[in-house]
């Protein structure tokens, strides 16, 4: 098991992670730590960035603030 799925067993996340280990993905959103979560728009643009844990209801909502534009 890779480094990225036992830190997602561990931490009891459930959501799409991109494993990217060509590191396009981390130049292209510029990501400076893991684990890192870059929610991004339908415009394709970054709408936040978080190194580290991010709890639910932070996510939540941002998710609901980027969905409402």
């Amino acid at each position: 098991m890779d480094k990225s799925k036992a830190w997602e067993e561990r931490n009891k996340r459930t959501m799409r992670t991109l494993t990217d280990p060509n590191f396009v993905v981390l130049d292209a959103y510029k990501v400076h730590g893991i684990p890192a979560l870059v929610l991004v728009g339908r415009d394709g643009k970054v709408k936040q960035y978080w190194e580290g844990t991010v709890s639910k209801s932070v996510l939540q909502a941002a998710v609901n603030q980027a969905l409402k534009k």
